[in-house]
């Protein structure tokens, strides 16, 4: 994630902490599954170490916590092979990726040529 994305990000994540008022980093790090320092070091910059960055899987999180996406960001999956394909695009590594994007943009281009059904075909007996 580019630098200027997650300052964005800890911009966001601190304005809507104030928002909610007291507790809401302790409850936030629950949500996350992380000690209530890692929030702390998200927002201000650790002596040596520098901000905590915010995974993609934190920011999906915060984005069900909070009731809203960060500006800048597309609404979470809402349906179970959304959240499938979202997760294992997530865990590609670099080279799988660079691998993969030129089969989707031409799935995609052929797509919007003939879209495919919403359904699948029922099998004729």
């Amino acid at each position: 994630m580019k630098k200027e994305t997650q300052e964005n990000l800890r911009s966001w994540l601190s304005a809507k902490i104030r928002e909610r008022g007291h507790g809401t980093q302790l409850e936030l790090a629950k949500a996350l599954g992380v000690p209530p320092q890692s929030i702390g070091r998200m927002l201000k910059p650790q002596k040596g170490r520098g901000f905590r960055v915010i995974t993609a899987a934190e920011i999906t999180v915060m984005t069900d916590f909070f009731g809203e996406n960060p500006p800048g960001f597309a609404p979470a999956a809402t349906y179970p092979s959304q959240r499938e394909l979202l997760d294992i695009i997530q865990n590609l590594s670099a080279g799988e990726a660079d691998w993969l994007l030129p089969f989707v943009k031409v799935w995609r281009e052929q797509a919007s040529k003939a879209p495919l059904p919403l359904s699948p075909k029922k099998e004729s007996k």
